[in-house]
């Protein structure tokens, strides 16, 4: 996500471009998002096999067609990955096909079905996890928590209760 475009189009109020920055930021936090719900285990075996079957059919040849710019950065980052232990076990394969999901799923997040259009299975699936994000939102809103900044604030305070009953001190020691 670009926040330098977005602020500049925000000070300019240039409408169209804050709202193209917003999508874009909508397209990438549910592209993240797949990666955290896979690593989580929000995929059953069945639907992750139907998603590998997609990915590998539509998703991998639309969104990574072999020779583009994007497949070659996502090769070149498992290969870095690879190297520093971050993707152990993990094919060049898996990764690529984990990495078309995500795309498929950002662009399903924004109404843009045009890989998935026909795919109703995989269709019901994006809607599983979108209708999982947003009860996650919903109900951190609904609790108070309306910003990063309430979450992290609450972090502290609960880290200030449990150090003062706990431990009886204030806070941690500085780190030396």
């Amino acid at each position: 996500f670009d926040f330098d475009g977005f602020n500049n189009a925000k000070k300019a109020n240039d409408k169209v471009l804050m709202t193209a920055a917003l999508f874009q930021l909508t397209k990438t936090l549910n592209h993240e998002a797949i990666h955290e719900l896979y690593n989580a285990g929000a995929f059953t075996k069945t639907e992750w096999k139907l998603l590998t079957k997609v990915a590998n059919d539509k998703f991998i040849p639309f969104y990574l067609p072999k020779g583009s710019s994007r497949r070659k950065f996502y090769e070149g980052k498992f290969r870095e990955e690879k190297m520093t232990g971050d993707r152990e076990g993990q094919t060049l394969q898996d990764y690529l096909i984990e990495e078309a999901i995500a795309h498929g799923f950002a662009d399903f997040s924004i109404g843009n079905n045009q890989a998935i259009a026909e795919e109703t299975k995989i269709q019901k699936i994006f809607r599983k996890l979108k209708a999982l994000i947003l009860s996650l939102i919903y109900g951190l809103k609904t609790t108070g928590f309306n910003s990063p900044l309430d979450i992290f604030d609450n972090i502290q305070v609960l880290n200030k209760i449990t150090l003062n009953d706990y431990y009886g001190i204030d806070s941690l020691p500085a780190a030396s």
